[in-house]
């Protein structure tokens, strides 16, 4: 579901809830809600796990198709010394979306072996909450 159709929806219950609020007052109070939502960078995410409320500057900004996915994968770090587990979320030619295991003491670099796939030198690119973004180099 698109933003658009996330105001239509939160304009739907407003409706129900407040009979006497106009269609277009109902809009706007949900579109402001939403404002809101993103000022506060309050993560809503739809059935599939898209973020549905988002700023223009946080848009998808990928070349790649994304491919969903759910995969075991070891980040490997300090030398190949230390390993740590990890999901696969998203994949792409370019890069993934992972869930360490711990990210707090993700390191900013490392390589990324996933099941079944070479190895991946990888750069941190974003980090949000318990997931983080990364580029292939």
């Amino acid at each position: 579901m698109d933003r658009h159709g996330l105001v239509g929806l939160i304009a739907v219950a407003i409706k129900r809830g407040s009979p006497l609020v106009t269609e277009a007052s109902a809009r706007t109070i949900a579109d402001t809600v939403l404002q809101e939502m993103v000022a506060l960078q309050l993560n809503i995410v739809d059935r599939a796990g898209q973020s549905v409320v988002q700023d223009e500057k946080s848009a998808e900004r990928r070349r790649e198709k994304r491919e969903r996915t759910l995969r075991h994968g070891k980040i490997i770090y300090s030398g190949s010394s230390c390993m740590m587990d990890c999901l696969v979320l998203d994949l792409t030619e370019g890069g993934a979306r992972i869930k360490p295991a711990d990210i707090m003491i993700c390191p900013e670099e490392f390589v990324l072996k996933i099941q079944y796939s070479p190895l991946r030198n990888c750069e941190v690119m974003w980090r949000k909450n318990t997931e983080l973004g990364v580029r292939f180099r």
